[in-house]
């Protein structure tokens, strides 16, 4: 997976038939999924305690007023792109109308470290993130309702807006990027303020996405034979990442982690000084009255 390469390739380098070595990679990705992923990926692998001990930032403990207990979780989707099915059913269901594409979602669910937590779906791609995310905790998958409990943070884009209801139905707290309010042409200070606390801490989702994508074979088009192996890959990779790859960010000194959150959460409440002279001065609607010159007033001449 690392260096995707075809199984044509694998055959020459080994000497063998390419049955078998398909025969051996469905072997190993079995005896992974059963022996190896169950210990450093899923719900069951980490306890709430070691999350919030071991792979929780203090700065994101500071910019979302966290207690001690609570648990901090960053969700994101992720896309692997697969090849158009002859099953038109099927194409209809995996074809993304956003990427313009055929593609299927797996949900990342990482700590504030980019520690994976675990590996849901992955989805057809019809389903945006909001509704895969309803979908997790009304149906209990995985039995993530006995891992998460009140008062927890989820941290998100806005692509779960509709999924906020249901969280806060549940206890759970979602921190996620503001909206422009209608008929506003821009954020006020303290939305877009808001937002760049959310964002500075949810950006480790996007890089554990990245990692999976440095595994070569995921970043590919895969075929769609494989599309039924495909979560199995993920979270290889994942529990490949865990146990063998640092953290993507940990502080390396708990009270710099802690005095950069408190700088931003004091910027944060700053008056914008350049908007309000703006506003003051109404140079943001000024319009510009043009006066004939001449050069004489500009340059006199003298006799």
């Amino acid at each position: 997976m690392k260096c995707a390469l075809s199984n044509k390739l694998m055959s020459t380098l080994f000497k063998v038939s390419i049955s078998s070595v398909r025969r051996a990679i469905n072997t190993v990705r079995q005896a992974l999924m059963r022996s190896f992923v169950p210990l450093y990926l899923g719900f069951e692998s980490i306890t709430r305690e070691q999350i919030i001990k071991d792979h929780t930032r203090p700065l994101a403990k500071t910019l979302l007023d966290a207690d001690d207990d609570n648990m901090i979780l960053v969700l994101d989707g992720t896309y692997i792109y697969i090849q158009k099915s002859n099953n038109f059913s099927f194409q209809r269901k995996s074809f993304s109308l956003h990427k313009s594409r055929p593609l299927v979602k797996p949900m990342v669910v990482v700590s504030t470290t980019g520690h994976f937590v675990a590996i849901l779906g992955p989805y057809l791609s019809r389903n945006n993130d909001a509704s895969i995310l309803n979908h997790m905790m009304k149906c209990n998958v995985d039995d993530i309702k006995s891992f998460v409990n009140d008062k927890d943070i989820f941290v998100v884009d806005r692509g779960f807006r509709d999924s906020i209801t249901l969280l806060e139905e549940l206890g759970i707290k979602a921190a996620m990027p503001t909206f422009m309010k209608k008929g506003e042409k821009q954020m006020s200070d303290t939305d877009a303020n808001t937002s760049r606390m959310v964002t500075k801490i949810r950006w480790v989702v996007e890089s554990a996405n990245a990692r999976i994508k440095n595994f070569k074979y995921l970043d590919r088009v895969l075929p769609t034979n494989q599309v039924p192996f495909i979560g199995d890959y993920i979270r290889i990779v994942c529990a490949i990442s865990n146990k063998y790859l640092p953290p993507l960010r940990k502080a390396t000194n708990e009270d710099e982690d802690i005095n950069l959150a408190t700088q931003m959460k004091q910027k944060s409440r700053e008056i914008n000084t350049l908007k309000a002279y703006v506003e003051e001065n109404n140079l943001q609607r000024g319009t510009v009255q043009w006066k004939p010159i001449q050069d004489k007033a500009t340059f006199p001449f003298h006799n």
